[in-house]
């Protein structure tokens, strides 16, 4: 496994672990460990944000220059230290690691990310996301996963927070989101009913850049063990 894969899951699973941790420590739940009863059934949990509409385009970074982007984003961005306020859009793109290739323990796919985020204090569900236009490959071979992921299909007590927590460096504030949705690619690999859990920080001065990492677990439509996976994502304020 090389160290781009290490560094890359290593701050993926520390931005969703901060949700339960350092962030936690505000009013925002923390990030479920277990696997849901079953597969996204609607009800969506409403919300007052700005954007976060069906995610656009289908043009997306190989998954070299992913991995790098997202490592700079997640590693190298110095943290958003003042409050942020009002409302804002982020654009970007986020990895699935396919868990598929015995050869490639790296091996993800590469999707779009749109996200809206309300700053306002006491805003009920204040992220709204989508996740979608999956693309790379399985199992070595060239992918295109079908279906959305969206916080429009989340469940009444799924994570959905902006949390301000006062450190010594200043006040860091992260965000943590529930997308559900159907998602199908032709291997099976990953298809099933889908829940993503968000989990991340706003970087440099206004929040201008947002990076983090997810835990997705994925429940085949015709039983079976659920899959586990994960990966990173980073956005730029549009």
């Amino acid at each position: 496994m090389h160290l781009t894969h290490i560094l890359k899951t290593a701050t993926a699973v520390a931005a969703v672990l901060s949700l339960a941790g350092c962030l936690g420590s505000s009013s925002g739940p923390s990030v479920p460990t277990t696997a849901p009863s079953g597969g996204p059934t609607g009800g969506t949990t409403g919300g007052s944000t700005t954007g976060g509409g069906t995610t656009g385009g289908t043009t997306k970074s190989t998954q070299a220059a992913f991995d790098a982007k997202a490592l700079s984003y997640n590693a190298g961005l110095v943290p958003t230290s003042r409050p942020i306020s009002g409302a804002a859009t982020y654009k970007g793109e986020i990895s699935m690691l396919t868990l598929a290739n015995p050869s490639d323990q790296t091996e993800a796919l590469i999707g779009n990310l749109d996200m809206g985020v309300n700053f306002g204090s006491g805003v009920a569900n204040p992220v709204t996301a989508t996740a979608g236009n999956f693309a790379g490959k399985v199992n070595g071979q060239a992918t295109t996963v079908k279906g959305t992921l969206s916080t429009a299909n989340a469940l009444a007590n799924d994570a959905n927070s902006v949390t301000a927590t006062t450190t010594p460096a200043g006040t860091i504030t992260g965000l943590a989101a529930t997308l559900r949705g159907t998602i199908s690619d032709p291997s099976g690999a990953l298809s099933g009913d889908a829940r993503m859990i968000l989990g991340g920080n706003f970087k440099e001065t206004g929040g201008a850049k947002l990076a983090g990492g997810h835990q997705t677990t994925i429940t085949p439509k015709g039983g079976g063990a659920s899959i586990a996976s994960g990966g990173s994502f980073y956005a730029d304020k549009n």
